[in-house]
């Protein structure tokens, strides 16, 4: 019987004594005088009532416990340390402003390189019997544009690359959600590197002769879906799936999905970083632009749609808590992950953890439109920025700092009953390997909080000014959402 159970079955035991106290027999004190009798039938009084007091708080604190290992989504495995007496967003902060909160730690490069790569192979070598047997092999590649180019110095690269030219081979393309340089100009991410990654199946490029892709974005500001209060506000890459539906758009012809991030501090006197998701597009070959257009032309018109819950269907849109991972890594988002690792057997990086989801589900390229660490599921959260010590390679080779600020992965796939099985196998390996629920509590929609916007904005989806928008200036509470 496993501890859930066990919890359970004492609940019941708690119910069961609270329903049937025991009850005052006058029978059994007839022999006393009166006074006696009364005393006595106060004192059962009284323990009956204390009694069920105490049964009542048991019953609330078994019950308590087991409201919070059903809402557990890592399961610390026998000797590992237990770092959950701090919140994570304590531990974090603990762990940026003192070196010596993991005095264990490895500082030495080579040594640090030695032990990853050989946790890795642990962990590659313990995720090989769930792996699919007929999954394709990966290739993630990474390239540095900046930030005010996009997404024009994105779609040229794609094209140069030939990476536009095999859309069935290419899981994704999608910016990776860090900041670089964060104290450099805290504020903006003008003139800042962004990151660009693209997750593909292997083989030789194609012809880069090709036309540059398209990009179609959907802005979060916009009121493309009808929502009253309490009702579920769509994911950011449900309602990019209807719009490459509508257009006609099968995920064998789709690049991506990718969230139109920006990083930066508030715009008021806070010091804290703010990941703001401004929008959704779908990122697909030359080709598709006039039906993309199309398509969405038409939804601007019919704005805002009464869309049920949910992707469309025969589409899945599967999320993975990465955040919850983080601080059992010994890591901050400043800061690289103890080595050795506190876990060894979690994935050290969200890309690490996309790779694993992918083989283990056995996911295939032109099934998918889009498969993404990414940040501002929900909305907008805010990271600290912390001192901005210790640098890490980018895609140009230039050690920078980094804030990583990625929150979840998304897959977003067209779903095919051998992908069922790959759900199952999935579940076997976070039960057995993992000790993890990683998509526990990730299916909830957060709800409409309240009045939302009855218009959308028209924005120019090429124009870099989308990029650096302030959500307060635009956005309704409920993303997406109007009336």
């Amino acid at each position: 019987m496993g501890r859930l159970d066990r919890l359970k079955s004492r609940i019941g035991e708690l119910t069961q004594a609270m329903t049937t106290p025991p009850e005052w027999d006058p029978e059994k004190f007839a022999h006393l005088p009166p006074e006696q009798q009364e005393k006595i039938r106060g004192n059962i009084e009284r323990a009956q009532a204390g009694a069920a007091q105490g049964a009542q708080a048991t019953a609330a604190s078994a019950r308590a416990a087991q409201d919070a290992e059903e809402a557990r989504i890592i399961r610390v495995p026998p000797g590992a340390p237990r770092r959950s007496g701090l919140s994570p967003r304590h531990l974090l902060a603990d762990m940026v402003r003192s070196d010596a909160f993991d005095p264990d730690n490895v500082k030495d490069p080579e040594e640090r390189t030695r032990i990853a790569e050989q946790e890795r192979a642990s962990r590659i070598a313990a995720r090989a019997p769930y792996d699919a047997a007929d999954g394709p092999p990966l290739a993630v590649s990474r390239f540095l544009v900046r930030a005010h180019d996009q997404p024009l110095a994105v779609l040229a690269h794609l094209a140069e690359t030939g990476v536009a030219a095999a859309p069935d081979r290419v899981f994704s393309v999608h910016r990776v959600p860090d900041r670089i340089s964060p104290n450099l100009t805290p504020q903006s991410e003008r003139g800042r590197p962004v990151e660009w990654e693209i997750v593909r199946e292997e083989g030789p490029p194609a012809d880069p002769a090709g036309e540059a892709p398209v990009l179609e974005t959907l802005t979060r500001g916009g009121a493309w879906v009808s929502r009253a209060a309490g009702e579920p506000i769509p994911r950011d890459e449900e309602l990019a799936a209807t719009l490459a539906v509508r257009a006609g758009l099968p995920p064998e012809s789709c690049l991506g999905l990718p969230r139109i991030l920006e990083l930066r501090t508030a715009r008021d006197e806070s010091e804290e970083m703010r990941v703001v998701c401004h929008g959704v597009g779908v990122l697909a070959p030359a080709w598709a632009g006039p039906p993309l257009a199309g398509a969405l032309t038409d939804l601007r018109a019919q704005a805002p749609l009464a869309l049920p819950p949910g992707p469309p269907e025969g589409i899945r849109v599967d999320v993975l808590d990465w955040a919850a991972v983080v601080p059992h890594l010994g890591r901050s988002r400043l800061r690289d992950p103890t080595l050795p690792s506190p876990m060894p057997h979690l994935p050290a990086t969200p890309g690490e953890l996309l790779v694993a989801y992918l083989r283990v589900l056995g996911l295939r390229a032109r099934d998918t439109y889009g498969a993404a660490p990414t940040a501002g599921t929900g909305g907008t959260g805010e990271i600290g920025l912390g001192s901005g010590r210790g640098q890490r390679p980018c895609a140009d080779g230039k050690p920078r700092v980094r804030l990583n600020a990625a929150t979840s992965i998304v897959v977003t796939y067209r779903d095919a009953p051998e992908y069922a099985a790959g759900r199952a196998r999935w579940a076997d390996y976070e039960r057995d390997v993992l000790h993890a629920r990683l998509a526990h509590l990730t299916g909830t929609h957060a709800p409409v909080p309240g009045v939302v916007r009855s218009r959308l904005d028209a924005i120019n989806r090429l124009d870099p000014e989308l990029w650096f928008t302030s959500p307060e200036e635009r956005g309704p509470s409920a993303p997406y959402c109007g009336f």
